[in-house]
């Protein structure tokens, strides 16, 4: 059964529906109601008027994720005070105590997700529910995350409107996206790289170490430069100081090496392959390949299906 719930800057239309807030949207002064639908999960988008103003704390029985779009605006707890700018994002539990407040004067716009926990894997949920409030600013380092973020909120404002065959799930779907890619961020910020903290050698060298698992991400050079906070020159140093080659030659064997073990393990076509290490061009793909390992995809496939069968049969 839906319920009416309060929200900090949430419209919703009729029925409980969420509906899109354009450009000659007005401009709300005060927190607001949304109805969080029967398969648990409704995303608004909020603009703040000048003199906006919220209750002295929020105690909610749900979960949200709040997104800035622009302005600043502090997030209060009883113990602890963040200043949220742009791209921040965090995420709050139910029945945390909370309030906000705009600061600067300067305009606010934010995304808020609110959901119920059940609709979340377990394990997810639980690891959300670690801390009352999670905050992620995804800046330098996170800008790509951002970027993300930013897409999958947009998609579910899009079909709360457009409302094609299977919307609803969509909608879990995308929620669900979202909070594994936050949490993986949450994963990596020990030992992630960022402009405003560490030596630049380290901020590199966990670069380095994170290339290993997104290698099959479009970037340029100067993207991975950005990522830690340094010029480009500077990065291409400490990049080759750390791993004796460039940045072009170390992505490329990863890609590569990542596509000879899908050919030795599995029965992907080589376009599958081809895709998966990364690649968008099939010439581009086999051309490298060869210059790497001496034969194209195809008949290394075969060589070690070959050696495989004479390990294996003696």
């Amino acid at each position: 059964m839906s319920r009416n719930l309060p929200a900090s800057r949430a419209n919703s239309g009729p029925s409980g529906q969420a509906r899109k807030i354009g450009p000659q949207s007005e401009l709300t002064s005060r927190p607001k109601y949304v109805t969080i639908p029967e398969f648990g999960v409704v995303a608004v988008e909020s603009r703040h008027a000048a003199n906006w103003s919220g209750p002295s704390w929020f105690n909610e029985d749900f979960n949200k994720f709040v997104f800035v779009i622009s302005g600043c605006v502090q997030l209060r707890t009883p113990d602890v005070k963040w200043d949220l700018h742009q791209d921040s994002l965090v995420h709050v539990a139910a029945h945390a105590k909370h309030s906000f407040k705009d600061l600067r004067g300067s305009p606010v716009v934010i995304y808020v997700i609110h959901y119920r926990e059940k609709i979340l894997p377990a394990p997810l949920a639980a690891a959300l529910r670690r801390q009352s409030i999670h905050h992620w600013r995804m800046t330098g380092s996170q800008s790509n995350a951002a970027r993300l973020v930013r897409q999958d909120l947009q998609e579910m404002l899009f079909e709360q409107v457009i409302r094609h065959v299977g919307w609803e799930a969509l909608l879990v779907g995308l929620l669900i996206r979202l909070a594994v890619r936050v949490m993986r961020v949450s994963e990596r910020q020990p030992a992630a790289v960022s402009p405003e903290a560490g030596s630049s050698p380290l901020r590199v060298a966990n670069y380095v170490a994170a290339l290993a698992n997104d290698f099959y991400r479009q970037q340029s050079l100067d993207e991975a430069a950005a990522k830690v906070g340094l010029s480009r020159r500077r990065f291409t140093e400490l990049f080759r100081s750390l791993t004796g080659t460039s940045w072009r030659q170390h992505l490329l064997a990863i890609r590569l090496n990542h596509g000879a073990r899908l050919l030795e393990e599995t029965r992907k076509s080589v376009t599958e392959v081809m895709f998966e290490c990364g690649f968008d061009d099939p010439s581009h793909f086999s051309h490298n390949f060869k210059s790497c390992f001496g034969c194209s995809p195809q008949l290394y496939r075969k060589g070690t299906t070959t050696s495989k069968r004479v390990k294996d049969g003696g």
